[in-house]
């Protein structure tokens, strides 16, 4: 007992001492120092698995329930392909589900992705379907075209497009991509799709998992899924909730990650398999988010160094060196020319040209 209480104070401490915005996009198109937010999700399960528990850290965060709305637009397994055919045949969409909040699309919209990407979104968040999240090939024309699209119909012309990371599958499930093989790829992929794109804001929320899969104490069930593919109810989606938060709500509203409610710890108690946020692993759970934001395309450990990845970045507190430079993460040989970096341990933001 002596002992877990002495790492959940370590954490504890770690946490209110991370560089919480190291890993948030220096170059992003978030809005900033907002009142409110509306943001639309286009995706899949995987999309609700995400922002199921969102609104509730918003409240935990401070943050009214009159200042945001939450929208999903789902279709089981539906992929960017899908979402472009949705938007070219101007179909009706099914599934189109108000998650969290209280701003609200008028009644008598008609749910097309037309209509939709004619309101006033700030943020709109598009993924792949796990399936095929792994092959970037699959992502073309399809990501660039719904960009394009979202850029031409939006209300809000400075409508931020956010890129949901996804997760790779539990070990025992049937299909892939598996583990930390399939996360390496989806990973890979997803960095070489944004930069294509012109996506500069990622939610990584399948590195968080992964991060969260290399700690006993969190790796319950089946690799933190209820079903080798969904997110396991509790734990499961509290970390997607929190990456969610760190990625887009922190940058926008400016508050840093809440410790949890008893309300939110009481979310699907009465579904299976739940698995608690309890005052031992809610710190933890909030150590691997923030590690997947400062480095959305490495694992880290609990302490933050780099175990495994894509990017081969080296530990975080390679920052703690000032002839090291951390830019989103990665490792970069001087400066960059904008935005905020790490260097000696502190956070600099640099102007163009200055």
């Amino acid at each position: 007992m002596k002992n877990s209480l002495l790492l959940f104070t370590f954490l504890l401490g770690s946490l209110l001492l991370a560089p919480c915005e190291a890993g948030i996009h220096a170059d992003s198109d978030l809005p900033r120092n907002k009142k409110c937010l509306r943001m639309l999700c286009i995706g899949n399960s995987f999309s609700l698995d995400g922002t199921a528990y969102l609104g509730e850290v918003m409240v935990d965060a401070g943050i009214p329930t009159d200042s945001f709305g939450i929208y999903c637009a789902v279709k089981a397994s539906a992929s960017l392909e899908y979402w472009w055919q949705q938007y070219e045949n101007d179909e009706v969409i099914t599934d189109y589900l108000f998650m969290s909040g209280s701003k609200r699309t008028p009644t008598d919209l008609v749910p097309t992705l037309k209509n939709l990407l004619h309101e006033p979104w700030d943020v709109i968040v598009l993924q792949q379907c796990v399936a095929l999240s792994d092959q970037q090939e699959t992502f073309e024309p399809y990501l660039s075209n719904l960009v394009q699209a979202i850029r031409r119909e939006s209300a809000n012309k400075e409508v931020a497009i956010v890129w949901q990371m996804v997760w790779s599958r539990g070990e025992t499930s049937a299909g892939g991509p598996h583990g930390e093989a399939g996360w390496a790829k989806i990973a890979e992929a997803s960095r070489s799709a944004c930069e294509q794109a012109g996506i500069t804001t990622i939610i990584p929320t399948g590195t968080t998992i992964q991060n969260a899969r290399l700690v006993p104490e969190l790796n319950q069930a089946d690799s933190i899924t209820r079903d080798g593919t969904h997110l396991l109810f509790g734990i499961g989606r509290y970390l997607a909730a929190l990456t969610w938060y760190e990625a887009v709500c922190h940058p926008i509203f400016g508050i840093p990650l809440p410790s949890p409610s008893s309300r939110i710890r009481q979310i699907d108690s009465k579904l299976t398999p739940f698995v608690a946020i309890t005052d031992e692993n809610y710190p933890i759970c909030q150590r691997c988010v923030l590690n997947a934001i400062a480095n959305p395309f490495d694992l880290t450990d609990i302490e933050g160094n780099v175990v495994s990845g894509t990017t081969g970045a080296g530990p975080i507190d390679a920052a703690t060196d000032a002839s090291v430079y951390l830019l989103n993460g990665t490792r970069v040989s001087q400066p960059p020319t904008r935005g905020i970096y790490l260097q000696g341990g502190r956070k600099h933001l640099r102007k163009q040209g200055r």
